[in-house]
C-alpha cells in the first residue's frame, strides 16, 4: 500500500449545508423507500455469489 496524500488550502472553512427537515420526514421517506424495494424485488434477478 502506498503513502497517502495531504493537501492544505488556506482560507475559510466551508461548512456543509444542513438538512432542515424534521425526523417525521426522514422516517416517512425511509418507509416509502422500503415499500418501493419490497414492490420491486420480485422483478429483480437473484444475486449470485462468486
Amino acid at each position: 500500500m502506498g503513502d497517502g496524500t495531504f493537501t492544505f488550502s488556506p482560507g475559510g472553512n466551508v461548512a456543509k449545508p444542513r438538512i432542515n427537515r424534521g425526523m417525521d420526514d426522514a422516517l416517512l421517506e425511509g418507509m416509502r423507500q422500503s415499500d418501493e424495494v419490497t414492490r420491486l424485488m420480485p422483478g429483480l434477478p437473484r444475486a449470485t455469489r462468486g
